[in-house]
C-alpha cells in the first residue's frame, strides 16, 4: 500500500500540477498535457520505479468523469434503499465483456454497462448478501 502523501509527492516529483489525492483510495486528481493513453504509460512508469511494484493506471479525464455521471442509468443513485458504485474498466477490457464476469445474487443486485464503467447496485437491507 502507498500512503497518500507519499503517492502524491511522486506525481509532483512527476512533473505533474495541482496535484491532490484522496482518502486512502488511490485516487489522484492532477492537471497535466498530453494524450490519455501516453499519460497512463507515464505514470505507470513514475510510480513502478518510484514505489518498487509492477503499477497499473486507470486514468480518466473530467469530461469522461462528467459523462460517467450523465451516462448512469436513470435513477441510478437516487434510491436510498441501494448502495451504488461504479466500477471503471481499463481497455480493452469492455462493459459488455465484464457484464458477463460480474457474479450478482437475484432481487438484491443490479449491474448496468456503460461506456468503459459498470454501474452497480444493492440492496442496503440484503448488503450481506449481495455477491458484487
Amino acid at each position: 500500500m502507498i500512503k497518500m502523501p507519499a503517492l502524491k509527492l511522486s506525481f509532483e516529483e512527476g512533473g505533474f500540477d495541482e496535484v491532490a489525492t484522496y482518502i486512502q483510495s488511490g485516487n489522484v486528481l492532477f492537471r497535466a498535457s498530453g494524450s490519455g493513453s501516453a499519460l497512463e504509460l507515464r505514470i505507470e512508469k513514475l510510480l513502478s520505479k518510484a514505489h518498487g511494484y509492477r503499477a497499473s493506471v486507470l486514468l480518466r479525464s473530467h469530461a469522461q468523469m462528467r459523462a460517467t455521471v450523465e451516462g448512469a442509468p436513470k435513477g441510478f443513485g437516487g434510491d436510498a434503499a441501494y448502495l451504488y458504485d461504479v466500477a471503471f474498466l481499463k481497455a480493452p477490457l469492455t462493459a459488455r465483456s465484464a457484464l458477463k464476469q460480474v457474479p450478482t445474487r437475484e432481487d438484491v443486485d443490479e449491474v448496468y454497462p456503460g461506456r468503459g464503467v459498470l454501474y452497480l447496485s444493492r440492496l442496503r437491507s440484503r448488503a450481506t448478501q449481495s455477491r458484487i
